[in-house]
């Protein structure tokens, strides 16, 4: 009977597993064997010796001793690697029953075992389940596993596992190892921009306002080629090339991030220069603009750009916007009420170029400079400081460095974030097949989806048209955005504005009524106030200023709180559940509460520019 149910479970609810068990397959190597206590264990029959996944003589007393010593501590999802006949699960089940856990087992026959000895509907926290069937699926699996849960995991691994799958063992963890690290790094990103981005996009309103925009240009450059430079290494090499190119105008050259400097410091003045980076030090990436007081040079920023990087900036300068900007995305559309076109997020400038012009139509698109690995001791071109480290490599540059292949089929050395930079570019690049995308740079990485050809080559074969590119490219005419449209529709906004005020008001006036509800042990009172609690938060939440300003600010936070649903909506103590809501629902509403004043002068001040424009 425990068979069909699950079966009819996995069906259900783990279709994907189906093809990967043999249920009427044979059981060669597993055997069930019944124990002194009456409960069965497992032995796996190597070719050499027996390995027992469960004592011998009482395994659930086995297995209540190994979770002992997780019984003090708090999880907020837990991964048993080894599933064996279920003991332990069903141990740790008794401990936390509103704890959500999933499964990964590394072997099918043991896997069909375990479906007939326990009954998964009985499991109500159980949600993934990960049976192995070759390496190339675990690294997938294991990485599955880190994006559901946000590396937030408790992983409770067998130690007869790790004897009888020595191997398969020692590759989860390695794989494990590695995607939560690169969790851990992107959940940095993530945690130092989803504020920035929302400051910065409400900081340059005023200026996105009066910019121009870079879509508006497309007939600019449709089927015309563009050069984009890079602050690597390699950019060195090609400056008289780059030099030949501007003077015979054969092709539009924009610098992205501080290779703008290495550009002026050999006298070169590019078409324009992109920037987009959300840190406020960012303005010393076109510092050298700036002191020099170039004035014929256009910024290309992305409107969630680090605020202060516009303020002086005395040059012309035009906006693009990113998925990053829902601020823009509610407030600005064209005056023939098309909406703009937005980029993805990505982690360099360059890769946000290069979308940006496949998007305008350049035919062909080069890069040049762009290593995305160290060269000659380097890692950025000559004369660029970059806050407080130049060019050079540093020791901890070199610790951190490992190997990938460059355009000519060596090995170069490159470190975690110009291998990012890459991926992501390679993901892109898979969509652009349409165009020609050149990658100029000695001894760089190679980058899939690009030809590599010399620059001087390039020049010969495909940049032979000069007097193709215009000076005054970036003036414009006509007005860029809708105003009453975005009149009314930061009235609009403003209306909503108001309304969370109160909202957020509520909320924290029926959170602090729960909290004395649980001091006074009035489960009665609790279970009511949670009730008036869950509508109030759900109209907090259905609010448009919260969803455009504040929700952005606070996602991280927010996709932890999703996690956490689980543990707090099967939680059957009406005192204890309620003392969750405040712990961690509270816990965000308040930093959504400090958010809401902190954000408050900027708000105001891109009013102000709404009502000035």
């Amino acid at each position: 009977m425990k068979l069909t149910d699950n079966i009819v479970l996995l069906k259900a609810k783990y279709p994907y597993l189906i093809s990967r068990i043999v249920l009427n397959g044979s059981n060669d190597t597993v055997q069930v064997i019944e124990t002194k206590s009456g409960h069965p264990t497992l032995a796996i029959n190597h070719s050499a010796h027996i390995d027992y996944l469960h004592s011998k003589y009482n395994p659930v007393h086995e297995a209540e001793k190994f979770i002992d010593q997780y019984v003090n501590s708090e999880h907020n999802h837990v991964l048993f690697y080894g599933v064996g006949l279920g003991y332990h699960i069903e141990c740790f089940v008794k401990h936390f029953p509103s704890v959500p856990f999933s499964i990964y087992e590394p072997d099918v026959e043991v896997f069909q075992a375990f479906i007939t000895h326990q009954n998964l509907k009985s499991w109500k926290m159980l949600r993934y389940i990960y049976v192995e069937s070759n390496a190339q699926q675990c690294r997938g699996d294991v990485q599955d596993f880190v994006t559901q849960t946000n590396g937030q995991v408790t992983i409770i691994s067998l130690p007869s596992y790790e004897r009888a799958y020595g191997k398969a063992y020692k590759f989860f963890s390695e794989s494990m190892q590695h995607c939560l690290q690169e969790a851990r790094k992107l959940f940095q990103i993530r945690h130092a921009f989803e504020k920035k981005w929302i400051i910065n996009s409400l900081d340059n309103f005023k200026y996105t306002i009066q910019a121009g925009n870079i879509f508006d240009k497309k007939m600019v450059f449709e089927g015309k080629p563009v050069i984009i430079v890079a602050a690597g290494p390699s950019l060195n090499e090609e400056i008289e090339n780059l030099r030949y190119i501007k003077e015979s105008k054969s092709a539009y050259i924009f610098a992205v991030g501080s290779a703008i400097s290495s550009l002026l410091h050999n006298g070169i003045i590019p078409d324009g220069a992109c920037t987009y980076d959300p840190h406020f030090h960012n303005v010393n990436v076109i510092k050298k603009v700036i002191e020099e007081k170039i004035e014929s040079i256009p910024l290309i920023y992305g409107s969630t750009v680090g605020a202060g990087t516009l303020k002086d900036y005395p040059g012309p300068m035009l906006s693009f916007f990113t998925d990053k900007d829902p601020v823009a995305d509610i407030l600005l559309r064209r005056p023939d009420g098309t909406a703009f076109e937005k980029l993805e997020d990505a982690p360099s400038i360059a890769v946000v170029a290069l979308q940006l012009f496949y998007r305008l139509g350049c035919n062909p698109i080069i890069m040049v400079g762009q290593n995305l690995g160290f060269r000659n001791n380097s890692y950025y071109a000559s004369g660029i400081q970059y806050g407080e480290r130049g060019s050079q490599l540093l020791q901890g540059d070199i610790d951190a460095a490992f190997q990938v292949e460059d355009v000519f089929g060596n090995l170069i050395q490159t470190d975690w974030s110009f291998n990012t930079i890459r991926l992501d570019m390679e993901f892109h690049l898979k969509n652009y097949t349409d165009r020609m995308i050149i990658n100029t740079t000695q001894g760089g990485a190679k980058i899939q989806g690009t030809q590599f050809m010399n620059l001087k080559d390039v020049i010969g074969q495909h940049l032979q048209q000069q007097d193709i590119t215009d000076g005054n490219w970036y003036v414009s005419k006509e007005p860029t955005y809708d105003r009453d449209y975005m009149r009314k529709q930061f009235e609009f906004l403003d209306e909503k504005y108001i309304d969370f005020l109160q909202q957020v008001d509520e909320v924290v006036r029926l959170l602090s009524e729960m909290n004395r509800s649980v001091k006074q042990k009035n489960s009665k009172k609790a279970f009511k106030l949670s009730h008036k609690f869950d509508t109030a938060f759900e109209i907090f939440q259905r609010n448009e200023y919260y969803k455009t300003v504040l929700k952005p600010m606070n996602m991280l936070q927010l996709e932890w709180l999703i996690k956490q649903f689980d543990a707090i909506v099967h939680e059957p103590d009406m005192l204890v559940k309620t003392t969750k809501i405040i712990e961690k629902i509270g816990k965000v509403v308040y930093d959504i509460r400090q958010d809401l004043s902190m954000i408050e002068p900027l708000y105001l001040n891109a009013r102000q520019a709404v009502q000035n424009a």
